[in-house]
């Protein structure tokens, strides 16, 4: 279990005319909006937004976004989304489906559930 407080996560599909680098960086903008600061990676924080894929493109490199994110085959709280949203998607490095990845998590996801109206 992690040391953080409890949060909220979500997953949204967008169409856009922007380019993944200018898309993240609106994304970013917005998490600036609301008192976002950058001090330690990973640490707790008001908002959150990341760019998980990008209509299947690929690109590893040191100048962000890298796609598809590189935590995502490892974090039950975005594949869990991820799965509501598009229960076929796949990874498009690896070809695993969601739902395989989610099966191949060592992690306890028991923690993690819907939110209720």
């Amino acid at each position: 279990m992690s040391k953080q407080p409890k949060f909220v996560n979500g997953a949204v599909t967008v169409n856009t005319t922007l380019s993944p680098e200018n898309l993240l960086s609106r994304l970013h903008t917005i998490e600036n909006s609301f008192g976002r600061v950058r001090q330690v990676q990973n640490e707790a924080r008001k908002l959150d937004l990341d760019l998980i894929d990008f209509n299947g493109k690929v690109k590893v490199s040191s100048v962000p976004p890298m796609l598809p994110h590189p935590r995502t085959a490892e974090r039950a709280f975005v594949l869990l989304p991820v799965r509501d949203l598009s229960p076929n998607w796949q990874h498009p490095i690896t070809g695993k489906t969601v739902s395989a990845m989610i099966s191949a998590l060592s992690s306890d996801i028991r923690d993690i559930y819907p939110l209720t109206e």
